[in-house]
């Protein structure tokens, strides 16, 4: 399970430094390059929609996630069951014992 968060963790890193590093660096050449036409007297180049160009990754799949709490919650109502009848004899015993 802890192979399984790494991943997830690194997936989302590695999303968060897509959407944050490439149009960074896209919207600074271009500005440079817009500086250097205009000392050269040309006019600027037009206005880009960024969205268009850089879209961001997909989302990881959930489905691995949601079946993990399923496995874990039916783990979990076991457990409720077996202790649940198990302390009710254990407490049965002992009272049992503490008459004789």
């Amino acid at each position: 399970m802890l192979g399984h968060t790494e991943r997830r963790g690194k997936e989302k890193i590695k999303m968060f430094l897509c959407l944050s590093d490439e149009p960074v660096q896209y919207l600074q050449r271009r500005q440079q390059e817009n500086v250097q036409r205009q000392s050269r007297g040309e006019p600027p180049l037009p206005e880009e929609d960024i969205s268009k160009l850089f879209k961001p990754p997909q989302a990881p799949p959930r489905m691995d996630t949601l079946l993990i709490a399923g496995q874990i919650n039916n783990y979990c109502q076991n457990v409720k069951e077996f202790t649940s009848q198990n302390l009710g004899k254990l407490f049965m015993a002992e009272a049992l014992q503490g008459h004789n």
